[in-house]
């Protein structure tokens, strides 16, 4: 079959990219299939306008979700697809003059490219595989259309490891966390963000409240003996232990990073602060009313064998909680994983963490003598996952144009109330609570509360 003179082939692993710079559109395909005659595939690319000359005039131009505009330059800020980090993509800006501000204004999902003013040689740049801002379509998009929130690119790549987070049986982040860890608020909001960071804010979705408040209202709900002694294990900024609401009541913060436990006595200047490991805590049997651990689990060692993944720091740690609580005590553990899911690794962040097997976790809990109830972090906490925040690739742009200004953008589920840029910004997208946004998906996440049996 005969490909368009604006189609171009790619190698794409072990199959071929075509890319249509006439739409801006894409298929990806054997070798073997186009020395075929396949009329499916035939079809198929005709579709995409790669077969022949078309005439495009009455397709629907599209807007890219991922491309930002800068009216005051005026310029567009487009993620570069051969740039492709562990943390995202990189930028660069396109400069436009008046009359090429006026047609991208113009575009919207509707119009067609004969209906748009101006020249379409500046629509036909935006159209290539190296900065994909624009599609022409048969008709018009859905409004949440994938294909428009998506960089054709190549996989993202696995961030950097070193030999001593792994054994030769599994991951061991001991010397991660003693040695690599610096200061907190670079270490959550740069390289591993927690649902607790991005919602440290007060937000619309958790009713006005910050993230520790509600988890902590969520949880003094449930408490049924009086309390003098609460654990935090692994506190990270120290933002939760910051919320306890009730003084007089001491509070310990357990953690294995002496820098984040200085950081976490500034926060929570009421607390104490002790330096342990989750598997061998530093406290006495049945000394501990009430304990929480947010999003820890995932750091603690897991083995791989030949089932796959197991989370045997997890395990561990439900065993020393059922030593250390007192008959009718409580503990919360809240990380990302799966009731039935089997764990895989996170590659993305900078170090191995694995999510949570909570199906064998409660198996484990049970035999160490511990009632337990798994419910996802969303339905404990009641979030409104109506409510909205800026999209992940927004926020990735955003912060690209901050950082290129010498300025930063904080990982925070922002709302359109909470987000006050010093900038005029057209193109950032705002989507539910329950989309991908600049923290990581709270609908992963749960709260597995464990509580052991008063003495009789």
């Amino acid at each position: 079959m005969k490909l368009s003179d604006r189609v171009e082939r790619r190698v794409w692993g072990e199959r071929v990219l075509l890319w249509n710079n006439a739409t801006g559109r894409y298929a990806i395909v054997g070798e073997d299939d186009l020395e075929g005659q396949s009329l499916s595939l035939q079809r198929r690319l005709d579709r995409l306008g790669m077969l022949g000359t078309p005439d495009l005039g009455d397709h629907v131009v599209c807007r890219s979700r991922l491309v930002l505009c800068m009216p005051k330059i005026p310029a567009l800020w487009v993620p570069v697809p051969n740039e492709h980090t562990p943390g995202g993509f990189g930028y660069r800006l396109i400069p436009l003059t008046d009359d090429e501000l006026i047609t991208w204004r113009a575009i919207n999902d509707a119009r067609t490219l004969a209906q748009l003013p101006g020249s379409t040689t500046f629509l036909s740049a935006l159209t290539t595989f190296g900065t994909q801002a624009i599609q022409l379509r048969p008709a018009r998009p859905g409004r949440m259309d994938p294909g428009l929130r998506r960089l054709v690119a190549p996989p993202r790549p696995r961030n950097k490891r070193t030999e001593d987070m792994f054994d030769d049986q599994g991951t061991s982040l001991g010397p991660y966390h003693l040695r690599d860890i610096g200061d907190a608020a670079t270490q959550f909001d740069n390289r591993e963000t927690t649902v607790a960071h991005s919602l440290e804010y007060r937000h619309v979705a958790l009713g006005g409240r910050t993230y520790g408040e509600a988890l902590f209202e969520r949880i003094l709900g449930q408490v049924n003996t009086p309390l003098s002694i609460v654990v935090e294990v692994g506190c990270g900024t120290g933002a939760i232990a910051a919320m306890w609401p009730k003084p007089g009541v001491s509070y310990l913060r357990v953690d294995l990073s002496p820098r984040l436990l200085a950081a976490q006595a500034d926060r929570a200047p009421q607390s104490l602060g002790v330096l342990g490991d989750a598997v061998a805590l530093p406290l006495r049997d049945e000394s501990v009313d009430l304990l929480l651990s947010n999003e820890v689990l995932a750091d603690l060692r897991s083995e791989r064998r030949d089932e796959g993944w197991v989370n045997v720091g997890s395990w561990q740690f439900a065993t020393e909680v059922a030593r250390v609580l007192k008959p009718g005590g409580l503990a919360v553990l809240i990380e990302f994983g799966s009731p039935d899911q089997p764990p895989a690794e996170a590659e993305q962040l900078d170090h191995p963490e694995v999510s949570i097997d909570f199906g064998a976790l409660a198996r484990v809990a049970s035999a160490a003598g511990l009632q337990i109830e798994l419910t996802r972090l969303d339905e404990y906490l009641d979030v409104d996952l109506s409510a909205i925040q800026l999209s992940r690739h927004s926020w990735q742009g955003l912060r690209a144009w901050a950082r290129s200004m010498e300025v930063h953008l904080e990982a925070r589920a922002w709302s359109p109330h909470t987000l006050q840029i010093p900038w005029k910004i057209e193109g950032l997208e705002w989507v539910a609570m329950n989309d991908e946004g600049p923290g990581p998906l709270i609908t992963r996440f749960w709260a597995c509360v464990l509580r052991k049996p008063s003495a009789q």
